[in-house]
Formats: C-alpha cells, structure tokens, sequence
C-alpha cells in the first residue's frame, strides 16, 4: 500500500475504533470490519465495482448497501458507505488492517509480521511468539508470511523495528564487508 494510502486508511480506521470505542463494540467491530474487508477483497467484481471511477459516489455507496446491508451492523456499514461514496472503498483492507492494530494497542498488544524462506510449522511459531513476548514485555499478535527470497531465516517487523536475521541480508552485508563498504565484524 502506498504511503499516502496507508495515512489514509490510518485517519479512517482511528475514527472508526474511536467511535467503536465509544459504541462500547471496539473488538467486533473491528473482527466484522476484517471479515468484510475479506469479503470484498476476494469478490473481484465487487472490488472492481466499488473502485470504478466512472460509477459515481452514490451509485457505489447503494451497491455497498445493496451487498452488505442488513448483513453488516450500522457501524460498519456507514464505514463502508462512507469510502464508497468519497471513491475509497479501495481502503477498505488496509482500514480493516489498521483498526485492528489500534484496537490491538488498546489493549496492549502488538502486531509482528514474521517473513520466511518457508512456512513455519507450529512448533516454531509458538518458540518464535515466545521470544517475541519476552521482547516486547507484551501480548504479541504473530502474522506469518512467506517469501521464498529471503533464501534462509527470518524478518521480524514489529514496533517499527526490523529485525532480520535473513540468509538474504546475511549475504548482502557479507558483499558490502568484501568490497569495503563495511566495517569488518571481529
């Protein structure tokens, strides 16, 4: 998601959790939002639809209705009413995704993303979210992905912090140490 995007789906989804907050409805909320946002990212031609840009506001805002209304609590569905009549319905993911990760930090959990060459199994998911626990002195949420580039271990992201431990950037800062651009370990 681009930067300007991702400001974006930031400024909506503080408003939303806010408002969720104050409905006394925060963690449903916030799990309908990501069903939603699943749904509409897995329906292309809904997705195609609500992003149109020959389809007017109010055109998508009654399709949004038209799909989701009296399946999705008022909340949400003004939510989504609202992106889809000011042409941002494209948002809705990244939305759904921010407004778990502050609903998360109210409740003093954090997010990590864990990237690797291969799929972790269960055990090594566990030992990781251990460690993650034990660095972050709180409640971890682990979301695993995989990347075969990585060649080799693994990148946390979590806090703003990247931690990588990969074969990949092994590999680059043994190139950068070779031809002199780094200082040599001892």
């Amino acid at each position: 998601m681009k930067a300007q995007s991702q400001a974006l789906a930031r400024q909506y989804a503080r408003a939303f959790v806010e408002v969720a907050e104050s409905e006394g409805a925060l963690e449903a909320a916030t799990r309908e939002l990501g069903d939603l946002a699943g749904v509409v990212e897995s329906a292309l031609a809904l997705q195609q639809a609500l992003t149109n840009p020959s389809l007017g506001g109010d055109q998508k805002r009654l399709l949004a209705r038209a799909v989701f209304g009296g399946r999705t609590s008022a909340l949400v569905m003004r939510l989504l009413e609202l992106l889809a009549s000011r042409g941002r319905a494209g948002l809705v993911a990244g939305v759904a995704r921010e407004a778990a990760n502050l609903a998360d930090a109210r409740r003093g959990i954090v997010t990590a993303q864990a990237v690797s060459a291969v799929a972790l199994d269960a055990g090594q998911q566990s030992a990781l979210l251990g460690a993650l626990r034990t660095l972050a002195g709180r409640e971890v949420r682990l979301e695993t992905s995989v990347a075969p580039d990585t060649l080799g271990g693994i990148r946390i992201m979590m806090d703003g912090r990247v931690y990588d431990g990969t074969v990949r950037q092994r590999l680059s800062a043994l190139r950068d140490q070779i031809a002199g651009r780094a200082p040599h370990a001892a």
